[in-house]
């Protein structure tokens, strides 16, 4: 079981403005646990965890998108806490560098989609307007390519041509107001989302727990020992009386021979329990020495591999 390593990060947000447009748009009225666990939802959301995944690409440079860093974001980073708008971000890899350096991105992303929510509506509307222009462009540039080269100057401009080029340039100019008016929202609220204390790479593991771990393996193996002993001693009893011997045989016992009692048998009887002991106390002293070294810091888990 491989190790997992959790960076951890505390940032301070204006949970009231983030999520106000959200109760807005419900027309609710709700209290600080609810409004915290509504801040919560919403940055581990998809969409919000679509926009983290393009800030946390390899490079850390917005605009591209891995399916997988989605996925992998989306099962590992976590937040919780809220009190006094101070909430932990956390993100848990199975590398604790990799740990920290994601998170950061993250971070950002998670900046982004904090900012987004000044103006909600403006931001979706934003959204809609990127996929009108672009499907206009593309329509302008396949206009352009079926009428090919003009065969003369007073030849009459496509009509489609022209009411394709005047919608785009009205969505443009729409998307440029939205952007300023965004850019505007923001600059008003400098302190939406702030890093109090940024990612660290951890140097210890955060899970698995190594001891409850050992315990564990120790005391499945003892149960399996004693289970294993009863199993073959239902298979293979041993009889210690005459009389069970002729339960088991229906045979009539004539005679039976004891161990002579002397100083001999019992130092050796001794000596066994000694050694019996000896190994269960050995057992114990290397789960302690092992359990020691976890504890302070030297991974056995790695040096083994």
């Amino acid at each position: 079981m491989p190790d997992q390593y959790r960076a951890e990060a505390r940032v301070k947000i204006d949970a009231a403005t983030v999520v106000a447009p959200i109760l807005a748009e419900r027309r609710i009225e709700v209290d600080t646990e609810t409004r915290n666990a509504l801040l919560i939802e919403l940055f581990l959301s998809t969409q919000s965890i679509h926009r983290i995944a393009e800030a946390s690409s390899a490079d850390g440079k917005s605009g591209e998108f891995d399916e997988a860093l989605f996925d992998e974001i989306k099962d590992s980073l976590n937040m919780e806490g809220g009190a006094d708008d101070i909430f932990v971000v956390s993100m848990v890899r199975t590398d604790p560098k990799s740990a920290a350096q994601l998170l950061t991105y993250a971070l950002t992303g998670m900046s982004e989609v904090a900012k987004s929510m000044l103006d909600y509506r403006a931001s979706g509307e934003l959204g809609v307007l990127e996929q009108k222009i672009a499907d206009l462009e593309a329509r302008s540039i396949e206009l352009s390519q079926s009428r090919g080269a003009p065969q003369a100057a007073q030849d009459p401009p496509d009509p489609r041509l022209q009411v394709v080029k005047s919608e785009l340039e009205t969505a443009q100019k729409r998307r440029e107001e939205l952007k300023t008016a965004l850019d505007q929202a923001i600059q008003a609220h400098p302190k939406l989302f702030e890093v109090a204390e940024p990612p660290v790479e951890p140097t210890a593991p955060f899970s698995p727990d190594r001891t409850l771990l050992h315990t564990l393996v120790l005391l499945s193996a003892l149960a399996i020992t004693v289970v294993l002993a009863i199993i073959v001693n239902l298979l293979r009893p041993t009889l210690t009386t005459a009389h069970e011997l002729q339960k088991v045989t229906g045979l009539p016992v004539l005679g039976s021979v004891r161990v002579m009692d002397c100083p001999a048998y019992q130092r050796t009887h001794r000596l066994s329990r000694i050694a019996f002991a000896a190994a269960l106390a050995s057992l114990g002293v290397v789960f302690v020495i092992v359990v020691m070294l976890e504890r302070s810091g030297v991974n056995l888990h790695h040096m083994a591999a």
